[in-house]
């Protein structure tokens, strides 16, 4: 989900959602059709998708799943690092 020139309601940049049917879902802010944010967007979900897909049959043969708290410490320490990455790239590109 991408806003070209305004914030997410209730959503902080990068935030990272898996649905309940194993979609992935980034949510970015302010784009301004910023190819190196659209890049990093499609970067997470191509790297955590294999991750989910493996998560989802594993849970669905032994019940085991990830605990909501664990999911929401790395989706923060993941926005922080993308943010210090855009930021560096950003001055990097000036």
């Amino acid at each position: 989900m991408m806003s070209q020139t305004t914030g997410i309601v209730g959503k902080k940049p990068y935030t990272i959602e898996v649905n309940e049917h194993g979609n992935i879902m980034v949510y970015l802010h302010h784009v301004n059709f910023s190819p190196v944010k659209i890049r990093q967007a499609v970067q997470i979900i191509d790297n955590m998708s294999p991750k989910v897909k493996l998560i989802t049959a594993e849970e669905e043969t032994n019940g085991v799943s990830i605990d909501k708290d664990v999911l929401n410490r790395i989706n923060n320490e993941l926005i922080h690092i993308l943010k210090n990455r855009f930021k560096y790239l950003h001055n990097f590109w000036k």
